[in-house]
Protein backbone atom coordinates (compact mmCIF):
# COMPACT_ATOMS: atom_id res chain seq x y z
CA UNK A 1 0.00 0.00 0.00
CA UNK A 2 1.16 3.53 -0.70
CA UNK A 3 1.11 5.80 2.35
CA UNK A 4 -1.16 8.82 2.04
CA UNK A 5 1.79 11.22 1.87
CA UNK A 6 3.13 9.44 -1.19
CA UNK A 7 -0.27 9.50 -2.85
CA UNK A 8 -0.52 13.25 -2.31
CA UNK A 9 3.00 13.55 -3.66
CA UNK A 10 1.93 11.88 -6.86
CA UNK A 11 -0.42 14.79 -7.46
CA UNK A 12 2.58 17.03 -7.86
CA UNK A 13 3.37 15.80 -11.35
CA UNK A 14 3.51 18.47 -14.03
CA UNK A 15 3.50 18.46 -17.77
CA UNK A 16 6.63 20.62 -17.70
CA UNK A 17 9.49 19.57 -15.42
CA UNK A 18 12.30 22.00 -16.13
CA UNK A 19 10.53 24.79 -18.00
CA UNK A 20 7.43 25.58 -15.95
CA UNK A 21 7.08 29.39 -15.84
CA UNK A 22 5.44 29.43 -12.39
CA UNK A 23 8.17 27.29 -10.84
CA UNK A 24 11.12 28.85 -12.66
CA UNK A 25 11.64 31.87 -10.38
CA UNK A 26 11.33 29.72 -7.26
CA UNK A 27 13.90 27.33 -8.67
CA UNK A 28 16.36 30.15 -9.35
CA UNK A 29 16.01 31.41 -5.78
CA UNK A 30 16.30 27.92 -4.26
CA UNK A 31 19.39 27.01 -6.25
CA UNK A 32 20.99 30.37 -5.45
CA UNK A 33 20.47 29.91 -1.70
CA UNK A 34 22.03 26.44 -1.94
CA UNK A 35 24.97 28.16 -3.67
CA UNK A 36 25.21 30.78 -0.91
CA UNK A 37 25.14 28.19 1.89
CA UNK A 38 27.93 26.19 0.29
CA UNK A 39 30.05 29.32 -0.09
CA UNK A 40 29.37 30.09 3.57
CA UNK A 41 30.66 26.64 4.47
CA UNK A 42 33.51 25.95 2.07
CA UNK A 43 34.43 29.30 0.57
CA UNK A 44 34.16 30.41 -3.02
CA UNK A 45 36.91 28.21 -4.45
CA UNK A 46 35.64 24.95 -2.92
CA UNK A 47 31.94 25.50 -3.46
CA UNK A 48 30.53 22.69 -5.69
CA UNK A 49 27.43 24.56 -6.89
CA UNK A 50 28.03 26.74 -9.96
CA UNK A 51 31.70 26.89 -8.95
CA UNK A 52 32.62 28.98 -11.97
CA UNK A 53 30.17 31.75 -11.10
CA UNK A 54 32.16 34.89 -10.37
CA UNK A 55 30.46 38.20 -9.84
CA UNK A 56 30.43 41.62 -8.27
CA UNK A 57 30.12 40.76 -4.57
CA UNK A 58 33.07 41.53 -2.32
CA UNK A 59 34.17 37.91 -2.11
CA UNK A 60 33.96 37.55 -5.88
CA UNK A 61 30.76 35.52 -5.81
CA UNK A 62 27.55 36.21 -7.69
CA UNK A 63 24.47 38.20 -6.85
CA UNK A 64 21.16 36.46 -7.48
CA UNK A 65 20.88 38.14 -10.89
CA UNK A 66 24.42 37.19 -11.85
CA UNK A 67 23.82 33.61 -10.72
CA UNK A 68 20.58 33.40 -12.68
CA UNK A 69 22.24 34.62 -15.87
CA UNK A 70 25.31 32.41 -15.39
CA UNK A 71 23.19 29.28 -14.91
CA UNK A 72 20.64 30.05 -17.64
CA UNK A 73 20.67 27.60 -20.54
CA UNK A 74 21.70 29.85 -23.42
CA UNK A 75 19.46 29.15 -26.42
CA UNK A 76 18.68 31.18 -29.52
CA UNK A 77 15.20 31.98 -28.21
CA UNK A 78 16.31 32.84 -24.69
CA UNK A 79 16.60 36.28 -23.17
CA UNK A 80 19.15 37.42 -20.57
CA UNK A 81 18.23 37.72 -16.92
CA UNK A 82 17.65 41.38 -15.94
CA UNK A 83 20.97 42.88 -14.89
CA UNK A 84 21.08 44.13 -11.32
CA UNK A 85 17.66 42.80 -10.31
CA UNK A 86 17.54 42.68 -6.47
CA UNK A 87 20.94 44.35 -6.28
CA UNK A 88 23.60 42.97 -3.96
CA UNK A 89 21.20 41.70 -1.29
CA UNK A 90 22.57 38.41 0.06
CA UNK A 91 19.33 37.40 1.77
CA UNK A 92 16.40 38.67 -0.30
CA UNK A 93 12.99 37.54 0.86
CA UNK A 94 12.15 34.55 -1.38
CA UNK A 95 8.61 35.66 -2.13
CA UNK A 96 9.75 39.20 -2.88
CA UNK A 97 12.52 37.88 -5.11
CA UNK A 98 10.11 35.64 -7.01
CA UNK A 99 7.66 38.48 -7.51
CA UNK A 100 10.45 40.77 -8.73
CA UNK A 101 11.50 38.14 -11.29
CA UNK A 102 7.91 37.64 -12.41
CA UNK A 103 7.37 41.40 -12.80
CA UNK A 104 10.67 42.04 -14.57
CA UNK A 105 9.62 40.78 -17.98
CA UNK A 106 12.03 37.86 -17.74
CA UNK A 107 10.98 34.74 -19.64
CA UNK A 108 10.52 32.56 -16.56
CA UNK A 109 10.10 29.32 -18.48
CA UNK A 110 13.78 29.28 -19.45
CA UNK A 111 15.65 26.20 -18.32
CA UNK A 112 18.59 26.29 -15.92
CA UNK A 113 21.80 24.78 -17.29
CA UNK A 114 22.43 21.83 -14.98
CA UNK A 115 25.86 21.25 -16.55
CA UNK A 116 26.82 24.71 -15.32
CA UNK A 117 25.10 24.37 -11.94
CA UNK A 118 26.78 21.03 -11.15
CA UNK A 119 29.78 20.62 -13.47
CA UNK A 120 31.53 18.21 -11.13
CA UNK A 121 28.59 15.83 -11.31
CA UNK A 122 27.83 16.38 -15.01
CA UNK A 123 31.20 16.83 -16.73
CA UNK A 124 30.01 15.58 -20.12
CA UNK A 125 27.50 17.89 -21.73
CA UNK A 126 24.69 16.47 -23.84
CA UNK A 127 23.98 19.35 -26.19
CA UNK A 128 20.48 18.14 -26.95
CA UNK A 129 19.00 17.98 -23.48
CA UNK A 130 19.37 18.62 -19.77
CA UNK A 131 19.51 15.86 -17.14
CA UNK A 132 16.17 15.06 -15.56
CA UNK A 133 15.70 17.57 -12.76
CA UNK A 134 15.14 14.96 -10.04
CA UNK A 135 18.81 13.97 -9.93
CA UNK A 136 20.24 17.51 -9.65
CA UNK A 137 17.76 18.30 -6.88
CA UNK A 138 18.93 15.20 -5.02
CA UNK A 139 22.54 16.35 -5.41
CA UNK A 140 21.78 19.88 -4.23
CA UNK A 141 20.06 18.44 -1.17
CA UNK A 142 23.17 16.36 -0.43
CA UNK A 143 25.50 19.33 -0.91
CA UNK A 144 23.49 21.48 1.48
CA UNK A 145 23.51 18.66 4.04
CA UNK A 146 27.30 18.31 3.73
CA UNK A 147 27.65 22.06 4.19
CA UNK A 148 25.58 21.91 7.36
CA UNK A 149 27.71 19.06 8.73
CA UNK A 150 30.92 20.92 7.91
CA UNK A 151 29.67 24.13 9.50
CA UNK A 152 28.86 22.19 12.66
CA UNK A 153 32.04 20.13 12.88
CA UNK A 154 34.57 22.68 11.62
CA UNK A 155 33.07 26.15 11.96
CA UNK A 156 31.42 25.62 15.33
CA UNK A 157 27.81 26.17 14.29
CA UNK A 158 25.17 24.75 16.60
CA UNK A 159 21.91 23.41 15.22
CA UNK A 160 20.16 26.50 16.54
CA UNK A 161 22.64 28.94 15.03
CA UNK A 162 22.44 27.26 11.63
CA UNK A 163 18.65 27.09 11.70
CA UNK A 164 18.56 30.83 12.38
CA UNK A 165 20.63 31.71 9.30
CA UNK A 166 18.52 33.76 6.88
CA UNK A 167 20.05 31.81 3.99
CA UNK A 168 18.82 28.53 5.45
CA UNK A 169 15.37 29.83 6.35
CA UNK A 170 14.96 31.30 2.88
CA UNK A 171 16.16 28.10 1.20
CA UNK A 172 13.41 26.13 2.94
CA UNK A 173 10.79 28.62 1.74
CA UNK A 174 12.12 28.56 -1.82
CA UNK A 175 12.19 24.76 -2.07
CA UNK A 176 8.63 24.64 -0.83
CA UNK A 177 7.73 27.27 -3.43
CA UNK A 178 9.13 25.15 -6.27
CA UNK A 179 7.13 22.12 -5.16
CA UNK A 180 3.87 24.00 -4.69
CA UNK A 181 4.13 25.76 -8.05
CA UNK A 182 4.49 22.40 -9.74
CA UNK A 183 1.65 20.81 -7.80
CA UNK A 184 -0.67 23.72 -8.52
CA UNK A 185 0.03 23.57 -12.24
CA UNK A 186 -0.53 19.83 -12.41
CA UNK A 187 -3.82 19.92 -10.56
CA UNK A 188 -5.15 22.72 -12.73
CA UNK A 189 -4.52 20.52 -15.77
CA UNK A 190 -5.23 16.99 -14.61
CA UNK A 191 -7.27 16.80 -11.43
CA UNK A 192 -10.54 16.37 -13.31
CA UNK A 193 -9.16 13.30 -15.09
CA UNK A 194 -8.20 11.71 -11.79
CA UNK A 195 -11.63 12.45 -10.35
CA UNK A 196 -13.37 10.87 -13.35
CA UNK A 197 -11.34 7.69 -13.01
CA UNK A 198 -12.10 7.45 -9.31
CA UNK A 199 -15.81 7.91 -9.95
CA UNK A 200 -15.58 5.19 -12.59
CA UNK A 201 -14.58 2.81 -9.79
CA UNK A 202 -17.43 3.98 -7.55
CA UNK A 203 -15.16 6.20 -5.45
CA UNK A 204 -16.32 9.75 -4.68
CA UNK A 205 -13.25 12.01 -4.69
CA UNK A 206 -12.87 14.49 -1.84
CA UNK A 207 -10.72 17.55 -2.47
CA UNK A 208 -8.79 19.80 -0.14
CA UNK A 209 -7.59 23.35 -0.68
CA UNK A 210 -3.86 23.96 -0.29
CA UNK A 211 -2.62 27.43 0.66
CA UNK A 212 0.76 27.87 -0.99
CA UNK A 213 3.67 29.85 0.41
CA UNK A 214 2.73 32.78 -1.84
CA UNK A 215 -0.85 32.70 -0.45
CA UNK A 216 -2.32 31.40 -3.70
CA UNK A 217 -4.55 28.35 -3.42
CA UNK A 218 -5.13 25.19 -5.39
CA UNK A 219 -7.15 22.01 -4.95
CA UNK A 220 -5.82 18.49 -4.74
CA UNK A 221 -7.16 15.10 -3.76
CA UNK A 222 -7.59 14.45 -0.05
CA UNK A 223 -6.78 10.76 -0.12
CA UNK A 224 -7.55 10.10 3.53
CA UNK A 225 -11.08 11.52 3.31
CA UNK A 226 -11.63 9.98 -0.11
CA UNK A 227 -10.79 6.53 1.24
CA UNK A 228 -12.62 6.88 4.56
CA UNK A 229 -15.78 8.15 2.84
CA UNK A 230 -16.01 5.29 0.37
CA UNK A 231 -18.33 2.28 0.51
CA UNK A 232 -17.02 0.08 3.36
CA UNK A 233 -17.80 -3.01 1.29
CA UNK A 234 -15.03 -2.23 -1.20
CA UNK A 235 -11.29 -2.00 -0.70
CA UNK A 236 -11.16 1.74 -1.35
CA UNK A 237 -7.58 2.15 -0.23
CA UNK A 238 -6.28 -0.34 -2.78
CA UNK A 239 -8.41 1.16 -5.54
CA UNK A 240 -7.38 4.76 -4.85
CA UNK A 241 -3.71 3.86 -4.46
CA UNK A 242 -3.69 1.97 -7.74
CA UNK A 243 -5.45 4.70 -9.72
CA UNK A 244 -3.14 7.43 -8.48
CA UNK A 245 -0.01 5.32 -8.95
CA UNK A 246 -0.87 4.16 -12.45
CA UNK A 247 -2.38 7.36 -13.81
CA UNK A 248 0.05 9.89 -12.40
CA UNK A 249 2.65 8.22 -10.25
CA UNK A 250 5.66 5.96 -10.27
CA UNK A 251 3.73 3.13 -11.93
CA UNK A 252 2.62 5.20 -14.91
CA UNK A 253 3.43 3.82 -18.35
CA UNK A 254 4.29 7.35 -19.48
CA UNK A 255 8.03 8.02 -18.90
CA UNK A 256 7.36 11.75 -18.69
CA UNK A 257 4.87 11.28 -15.89
CA UNK A 258 7.35 9.17 -13.94
CA UNK A 259 10.00 11.86 -14.38
CA UNK A 260 7.63 14.52 -13.07
CA UNK A 261 6.74 12.33 -10.11
CA UNK A 262 10.42 11.84 -9.29
CA UNK A 263 11.06 15.60 -9.35
CA UNK A 264 8.34 16.22 -6.78
CA UNK A 265 9.56 13.29 -4.70
CA UNK A 266 13.04 14.81 -4.51
CA UNK A 267 11.68 18.27 -3.71
CA UNK A 268 9.62 16.84 -0.87
CA UNK A 269 12.61 14.88 0.42
CA UNK A 270 14.71 18.04 0.32
CA UNK A 271 12.03 19.89 2.27
CA UNK A 272 11.92 17.08 4.83
CA UNK A 273 15.71 16.86 5.15
CA UNK A 274 16.00 20.61 5.72
CA UNK A 275 13.75 20.20 8.75
CA UNK A 276 15.87 17.45 10.31
CA UNK A 277 18.68 18.01 12.77
CA UNK A 278 22.14 17.33 11.36
CA UNK A 279 24.26 14.61 12.96
CA UNK A 280 27.69 16.16 13.26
Amino acid sequence: MWPHAIIILALGILTQVSALPAAGPWQIVAFWYAYRINIEAFGLDKNPIAPGCRGSLLDGSCTLAEFAEYTRWKTKNGIPFPTGLLGADLTPNPLGAVQAIQNSGYKTGQIMDIYTVLPGDYPNRDMGRMPNLADPIKLLNEYVYKARVYMGNTLGFTQESFDSLPEFQNLKIAVRGVSEARRADFNSRNLSTLMDKLRGDQITPVLKTVIAVDSTTFDELDTALTISGADPNIDAETIVNKIVAVVMGAQSLDPGTVKHFNVIAQLDKWTSDLSLAVKC
